[in-house]
């Protein structure tokens, strides 16, 4: 899976913080919508730290099909 499959990146506050895997007290959640539909969302304390959390679940998760020869 290439970057350009991503369809659309959103962040956004969260009204009511609840603990997550990722953070004790998020105040941020970010959504990566890719093109074949699906989505990846983590969370953070802030707008960067929840952006940051998705950006590497979406590297892991494509792994070496990301890497151009």
């Amino acid at each position: 899976m290439a970057d350009w499959e991503i369809a659309c990146i959103k962040t956004e506050p969260v009204k009511e913080p609840t603990p997550c895997l990722y953070s004790k007290a998020p105040r941020f959640r970010c959504t990566i919508e890719l093109q074949d539909g699906s989505i990846i969302t983590r969370c953070g304390g802030t707008a960067q730290h929840a952006l940051a959390n998705a950006i590497a679940c979406y590297k892991t998760s494509t792994g070496s099909r990301s890497r151009q020869p």
